[in-house]
């Protein structure tokens, strides 16, 4: 694995957590992973306020990357080193609910209906959304919906868990996420944990 495959590879992308999950920032790693210790390039926030944490969480962006865990030992402007603590934190947890509400479509794969239907998304996380539809679906149907919010649009295959009466509203269904592929399971991470940190920073 050769220094400047893993500098530019997409898989060095973390996302920085405390150990309440609560997102802080994003960064590149830059070192590799298998050392007690690893250097990070911060893209956005401050290494002097991660170093005010016992224990942060590097989750990675891509499934086939490490998680780690550790404490700021070194900070410099944007770039920190982080000494590893033991064994790695549990990745975040994938089924975290972040609320964003945008419009789209989705496309019918069982054969109940034809054509696309107009949605409202409700939330969204690494493995399931929930969303508003004026027509009636079914439990269990499968179908196809796009999502906005990533990099660029995503077509991703979901199946309804279960519906839920809002008081005379429209219907709202929860749906998993089914057979992601590695590169949309990434950017379906990096949509959602951006959103993360838009709504931490717009709160702050």
């Amino acid at each position: 694995y050769k220094m400047a495959d893993w500098k530019n590879d997409r898989e060095a992308h973390y996302l920085i957590a405390d150990e309440l999950d609560t997102p802080l920032a994003r960064a590149v790693l830059e070192s590799p992973a298998d050392g007690p210790t690893c250097q990070l390039r911060l893209l956005e926030g401050d290494g002097q306020e991660l170093a005010k944490h016992e224990v942060l969480q590097l989750v990675p962006m891509s499934g086939s990357s490490p998680p780690l865990s550790g404490k700021v030992v070194r900070s410099r402007g944007r770039q920190i080193v982080l000494e590893k603590k033991g064994m790695p934190l549990a990745e975040l947890r994938r089924n975290l609910r972040i609320p964003v509400a945008f419009h789209s479509f989705i496309y019918p794969l069982t054969g109940r209906w034809k054509g696309r239907r107009t949605i409202l998304s409700e939330d969204i996380s690494c493995g399931s959304i929930a969303f508003y539809c004026e027509e009636a679906l079914e439990d269990g149907e499968e179908l196809e919906v796009v999502v906005p919010v990533c990099s660029q649009p995503l077509i991703l295959r979901a199946q309804v868990l279960r519906t839920r009466l809002t008081g005379g509203r429209v219907p709202l269904y929860a749906c998993k996420f089914l057979e992601l592929l590695p590169e949309e399971e990434s950017m379906v991470r990096e949509a959602v944990f951006g959103i993360q940190l838009k709504n931490r920073h717009l709160e702050a």
